[in-house]
């Protein structure tokens, strides 16, 4: 049975409370399927395990025929879902292997479970900012942050790993394809 999706927030004349605040969910960044049938998004809440924000992905008709269908079960950061090019799976970012780090993950769309399985398409050490599915259907565009050069590990072991970064520490993006190679049929 479908669950129903959060409630978004609550409307202008309902007194802000503690558990409002704390258990608000929010949808987000809606995505529509390339055939044009289905909508994607994300839903943020802030009350998670240990008290950590998490999200989850849902999915539901664009005619609105269907009720909304969560795709992942919301233990994680689970968000930013975008489609394959043949609408059959999304993609998406969670920190569900390591808190904080994101992974692009994929799902596909057989409509067969309620809460889908999703698919780990990357391991890196700095995670995830942001990912574009090309229509090309077998790549997708990655932004991450850049992974250590040895130099940088010694001085990190060393701790002379000293930054004059107004504000803290800089981290550079770079930009990286996935493709065929990684296993992205």
């Amino acid at each position: 049975m479908p669950r129903r999706a959060p409630q978004p927030t609550p409307g202008p004349t309902d007194p802000l409370t503690a558990e409002l605040v704390v258990d608000v969910a929010a949808a987000v960044a809606p995505a529509i399927s390339p055939d044009g049938r289905l909508v994607a998004h994300g839903v943020v809440a802030n009350g998670g395990r240990g008290g950590r924000p998490h999200g989850s992905v849902w999915v539901t008709a664009a005619d609105g025929s269907t009720s909304p269908r969560r795709l992942t079960d919301g233990t994680a950061r689970d968000l930013g879902p975008k489609w394959a090019p043949d609408s059959a799976s999304l993609f998406f970012t969670s920190d569900r292997e390591e808190q904080g780090t994101a992974q692009l993950q994929r799902i596909r769309l057989d409509g067969s479970e309620d809460i889908a399985k999703a698919e780990a398409l990357t391991r890196w050490r700095g995670g995830i900012s942001d990912h574009c599915p090309l229509p090309d259907g077998r790549t997708v565009a990655l932004l991450a942050k850049d992974e250590p050069a040895t130099e940088d590990k010694r001085r990190e072991a060393e701790r002379d790993d000293a930054k004059a970064v107004p504000g803290g520490r800089a981290h550079r993006a770079i930009s990286r394809m996935l493709g065929d190679r990684a296993g992205l049929r």
